[in-house]
């Protein structure tokens, strides 16, 4: 039997809601946007 599970990315400010909505943080890691800066975001995911 397999669990099915959803995954977001989120940046650190959105961190907190995503644990409110039973979100758990998987990997961090950092993106470069076209003007070069980077970005940290968290993959997280949860059970349904």
């Amino acid at each position: 039997m397999t669990e099915d599970f959803t995954h977001r990315l989120t940046i650190l400010a959105g961190q907190p809601l995503s644990k409110a909505a039973g979100y758990a943080p998987i990997e961090s890691f950092t993106v470069k946007t076209s003007d070069n800066i980077e970005v940290p975001l968290i993959r997280m995911g949860k059970s349904i």
